[in-house]
């Protein structure tokens, strides 16, 4: 395209002085982005559910998990540990305000696991014979419950973990000390169980307390080897089923715990620490806030389980968005004292005595995708309560800008990138403009206003008479009450430059309109 401005030799040398007393500052620009700063941290709003808004139990034994639809659901202790198997209301989903109750034979769930599918592990003692419980599937609104005589190999279910639209690994064995089977499930998305397939797998003697599927496809499961028969306390099977591969690094011998992160760490809850292994290397931390802290930014890039188990935290921790990291707060007794949260900075420490946290023995966090954050606790020892704590995290938004540093010639226009990132809670609209701006200049956002997390382009439009010069533009997000800045330096030169400054800055320039 033809350019629409010719400059003379005069306009060209005063410029270029002009330009050049800015190289150090370009020089240390170049690159950069420009973060909206951070609120200060607020308690948020609690909402407590107990017996008295419609849950069966006040023990939620099982701990809370979030479907993909977006629904909550809670596994309860309730009945008497009895024999012949009694019918109670375990399960419950939050539809609105109104808790839905659902009736499954046992007196306690186990395992909670919910992906498009829910599925709920429960258990009652029973004989010998391992009558007591089983597998329980939600098909329409209704349950579907696997036992023995249908293929599963124990009436004790530890873990629970969906893989696609109809498969189902299971952990399982017939009491509460050992479960050494593995069960794979295909149920074929139907309650006739005349098409279900079963696989069986018993790689050694471990009593299985966690399973988890990788980013990779490859089943993972740990538990506690029985000694004298197995060092191994985790195992992997390929994602083709074909191998099997057992762990017996010092730092490998037992799992309740496994989650995994987007940088190819898989983290394993060992006792009252956290092993990581990367691969090649384990790694070992005396406690989750101690692997937290040295790994802040490849845990945040964790993928959140669907699951819940009776033993700990599911997947030892839980990702609230771009906030900060969740876990269950234990003593050096390893006994449960509330939650705790990490910002990356600091820990929150939230009780029943600082809080209204419904109970300190937690059994299960999760975060639904509102961000409100769900805690299912039991009762302890009649001074507290118990039941399903919701907790509204203070909304938060940030504002960002790619890249930072822009040059322009007059009459041209440049693209930044803008991105309008939810931090915390619900902002449904963010309201974007820019101040600061050189004479004769005019910006348009692609989409304005926003719903965060979203990205908007920024097209900033010069004309030919805009003055030379170096601007300091501000983004204003604003929303919920709030705003939210970032700054992007606009550097408008004379068209000599836009020759010869690529090669040595790396600048974006933009595109001739």
């Amino acid at each position: 395209m033809i350019k629409r401005l010719a400059y003379s030799l005069v306009g060209i040398l005063g410029a270029a002085l002009m330009i050049i007393s800015l190289i150090a500052l370009l020089a240390l620009q170049d690159g950069q982005i420009a973060a909206a700063a951070s609120s200060p941290q607020n308690d948020g709003t609690w909402t407590t559910y107990t017996t008295a808004h419609g849950l069966p139990s006040n023990s939620v034994w099982g701990g809370v998990v979030v479907d993909s639809a977006g629904n909550v659901w809670a596994g309860f202790e309730k009945g008497g540990w009895n024999y012949p198997l009694p019918q109670n209301q375990l399960v419950s989903r939050l539809d609105g305000d109104t808790w839905v109750n659902y009736e499954l034979p046992g007196c306690r769930v186990t395992a909670l696991a919910a992906a498009d599918d829910v599925y709920a592990g429960a258990y009652c003692p029973g004989p010998p014979s391992g009558a007591g419980g089983g597998l329980s599937w939600s098909v329409d609104d209704t349950w579907v419950t696997f036992t023995p005589a249908d293929g599963l190999a124990g009436t004790y279910v530890t873990s629970i973990v969906p893989e696609g639209k109809t498969k189902v690994w299971v952990t399982a064995g017939y009491n509460i000390y050992y479960h050494p089977y593995i069960n794979l499930l295909d149920h074929k998305g139907t309650a006739d169980k005349a098409d279900d397939e079963w696989t069986l797998y018993t790689p050694d003697l471990v009593s299985f307390e966690t399973a988890a599927i990788d980013p990779d496809g490859n089943r993972w499961f740990g538990g506690v080897p029985i000694q004298g028969f197995s060092d191994a306390g985790i195992w992997m099977l390929s994602a083709d089923n074909q191998t099997w591969i057992s762990y017996t690094s010092d730092l490998a011998t037992s799992a309740r715990g496994i989650v995994f992160d987007a940088m190819g760490n898989a983290w394993f809850e060992r006792g009252y620490g956290v092993t990581r292994f990367d691969g090649d290397t384990w790694t070992y931390y005396n406690s989750r806030e101690e692997a937290i802290e040295a790994n802040y930014d490849a845990i945040m890039t964790s993928f959140n389980p669907h699951q819940a188990g009776a033993h700990s935290l599911p997947g030892l921790w839980v990702v609230e968005g771009r906030a900060g990291v969740w876990i269950i707060r234990n003593n050096d007794r390893n006994s449960r004292e509330g939650t705790s949260f990490y910002d990356g900075d600091a820990w929150t420490i939230y009780t029943h005595e600082n809080s209204s946290l419904t109970s300190n023995e937690v059994r299960g966090v999760a975060v639904d995708q509102q961000g409100n954050v769900w805690f299912g606790t039991e009762p302890r020892y009649n001074q507290a309560e118990g039941g399903v704590s919701k907790f509204t995290p203070p909304p938060d938004f940030s504002v960002n800008a790619v890249p930072g540093v822009v040059l322009i010639e007059p009459g041209w226009a440049a693209t930044v990138d803008v991105s309008v990132l939810l931090d915390r809670g619900q902002v449904p609209t963010v309201t974007l403009a820019v101040s600061a701006l050189p004479p004769t200049t005019s910006v348009i956002f692609s989409s304005n206003p926003v719903t965060p997390t979203t990205y908007s382009p920024l097209t900033i439009t010069t004309t030919v008479t805009t003055p030379f010069g170096v601007y300091p533009l501000t983004v204003i997000a604003t929303g919920a009450g709030m705003s939210r800045t970032t700054t992007i330096t606009l550097h408008v030169v004379p068209n000599v430059y836009h020759y010869y400054w690529p090669v040595m800055f790396k600048l974006d320039f933009g595109q001739n309109s």
